[in-house]
């Protein structure tokens, strides 16, 4: 029996989780002959089993926390069970009625799904298998040779000196353009070319309003009626935008979920440096940029000079 329908929408973790809490309430109802009961007892009892699994987890984690382990083993889960009030004694009845319970539906008429009969995977062989006349046909036949006969994947080392001269210099001047590219995009920097450059900027913020729109249309619940409805021409500013993404950003965060796994961030400085190669940007010269290294050195200096002033 399938739990949800399918559909466009992929239920989160809790909605999975209460589905299944509630068709085993309902199953342990109907060992329990109840018939009937209402969805706000349901509910109810759905809020309390996860009430109380999340306690018993939560409880088991801090003793082996303090017993020095990062996994929990039973003891730790008896001790959280005597310390939320239940003897493992007493599951036992739990445990032999488990099997009985099993028998039971949640549905009264329930929709069974008799499983198809997979057809077994063909495996593509070219050629025929010859067998070896010293082997019997009473015995099975060799497996395939890749599964048997060992084939070397890597190539050897590279021993000639101009081979590992060329290596060794691309590999510096990856190296360096890595670090040069890294400086110019935490630093300030001089455009060589400035216009090309505002040019760039215009177009990158016009770039990322239309991907916040697109990205807002796609993932936020509710955003035409919330934000596009209230403007004639279908497009809010860029200040809504941002402020729709925060609040999905803040119902995936409770959900225990990250924004990555549905779209990447971006901003428009990264747009810019995608349009603008490395090469025509320059450093901006500082004065002193590491103003904390100037507490590193030695006094040597003072010294001598108040010595020579003595």
């Amino acid at each position: 029996m399938a739990f949800y329908k399918v559909s466009e929408n992929v239920p989160t973790e809790d909605e999975t989780m209460d589905k299944i809490l509630r068709f085993s309430i309902l199953r342990l109802f109907n060992f329990k002959h109840i018939d009937e009961t209402s969805d706000n007892v349901v509910s109810l009892f759905v809020n309390l089993t996860k009430v109380y699994l999340k306690s018993l987890g939560n409880l088991s984690k801090k003793y082996a926390e303090h017993a020095g382990r990062t996994d929990v083993q039973q003891s730790d889960v008896q001790m959280a069970l005597l310390e939320v009030g239940t003897k493992i004694v007493d599951l036992t009845k739990y445990i032999k009625d488990s099997s009985q319970i099993s028998e039971y539906c949640a549905q009264k008429n329930p929709m069974v799904l008799h499983p198809q009969n997979p057809e077994p995977e063909k495996v593509m062989q070219i050629g025929e298998k010859k067998t070896s006349p010293y082997v019997p046909p009473f015995l099975p036949p060799f497996p395939d040779p890749h599964t048997y006969i060992r084939t070397k994947i890597q190539s050897e080392p590279e021993c000639n000196y101009v081979n590992v001269r060329i290596t060794e210099g691309n590999n510096l001047r990856t190296s360096q353009e890595s670090v040069r590219d890294y400086m110019l995009r935490i630093h300030p920097t001089i455009p060589l070319f400035p216009k090309y450059v505002a040019k760039a900027e215009e177009e990158s913020k016009i770039e990322y309003y239309q991907r916040k729109l697109e990205l807002c249309r796609q993932f936020v619940p509710d955003f035409k009626a919330n934000y596009e409805s209230n403007y004639l021409n279908g497009t809010p500013p860029l200040e809504d935008l941002e402020m729709a993404e925060d609040e999905f950003k803040q119902k995936l965060k409770q959900q225990g979920l990250s924004e990555h796994l549905y779209y990447t961030p971006i901003s428009v400085k990264q747009l810019v440096f995608e349009k603008v190669p490395t090469f025509s940007l320059l450093l901006d010269p500082q004065p002193e940029p590491c103003n904390y290294l100037r507490a590193m050195l030695p006094n040597d200096n003072k010294n001598e000079e108040e010595v020579m002033e003595t």
